[in-house]
C-alpha cells in the first residue's frame, strides 16, 4: 500500500472488520474507518484500538459519506452478502475517483471440494470463482491483479506436498525451491483457498 500512496496518508475503509485486527494493521498506512454489523464486537474494538474510527452498522445502508475513501479493504467479507453486485456498487460509491479496492474472498471450487472438512455451518456462504469475481468487478473497476493464494488440500498427495511440516523440513535442507514452484503453479491455476484482487475505480 505504501507504493500506491507514497506521498500521502490515504483514507482507508475496512468492510466487515470484525474484531478490528486488520484495521489495526492498516492504521500505519493512513486514516482507517472500519465498519461491522456486530455492535458489541465494535464496542470492544473501539477500546482496544482507539485510533481507528469504528462504525457499528449494516455496511449497505450506514452513512459513510460518498466518494471519500482512497482504499476499501474487504477481507473475506464479500461472501457474507447475497447481492454481491450491490455490495461492489456500494464500494464503488464510497471510493474516490481512481481509488483502490483490495479484496480477499473464498475461492468457490476449493471451498466446495473441501466442504466436508469445514468446521461449521458458518462457512456455507456465497462463494465465487475467479471468473465470477472478474465478471462482478469488471463493469466498474480496472482489475490490476486477480489470483489465488494458499493452496489447500485436506487429503491425498497434494495435502502432503502442501504441508507446512514438509515445507519447513525442506527449507532446513535448502531444498524448498521445487516445492515453492509447485505452490506457485497451484496458485496460478486457481487452486488457492483465497482469491486476492487489487482493482481500481474506473
Amino acid at each position: 500500500m505504501r507504493s500506491l500512496f507514497a506521498n500521502c496518508q490515504p483514507d482507508i475503509l475496512e468492510v466487515a472488520c470484525g474484531t478490528g485486527w486488520m484495521s489495526e494493521r492498516l492504521s500505519p498506512f493512513g486514516h482507517v474507518t472500519a465498519v461491522d454489523l456486530a455492535d458489541e464486537v465494535i464496542s470492544r474494538a473501539r477500546i482496544r484500538v482507539p485510533y481507528v474510527d469504528f462504525v457499528a452498522g449494516d455496511f449497505m445502508d450506514t452513512d459513510l459519506g460518498e466518494s471519500r475513501f482512497d482504499v476499501v479493504v474487504g477481507l473475506e467479507a464479500m461472501s457474507h452478502f447475497s447481492d454481491q453486485a450491490a455490495f461492489l456498487r456500494r464500494i464503488f460509491e464510497l471510493l474516490r475517483q481512481g481509488g483502490y479496492l483490495m479484496l480477499a474472498t473464498q475461492n468457490r471450487p476449493i471451498m466446495e471440494r473441501n466442504i466436508q472438512f469445514l468446521p461449521n455451518a458458518g462457512w456455507y456462504r456465497h462463494w465465487v470463482d475467479r471468473q465470477e469475481l472478474h465478471g462482478l468487478l469488471e463493469p466498474q473497476f480496472v482489475i490490476h491483479q486477480l489470483r489465488s493464494i494458499t493452496p489447500t488440500f485436506f487429503s491425498g498427495p497434494l495435502h502432503f506436498l502442501n504441508s507446512q511440516k514438509l515445507e519447513g523440513m525442506l527449507d532446513k535442507l535448502k531444498l524448498g525451491a521445487p516445492l515453492r514452484r509447485i505452490k506457485r503453479f497451484e496458485e496460478d491455476h486457481d487452486m488457492g483457498w483465497t482469491l486476492m484482487c487489487l482493482s481500481q475505480k474506473r
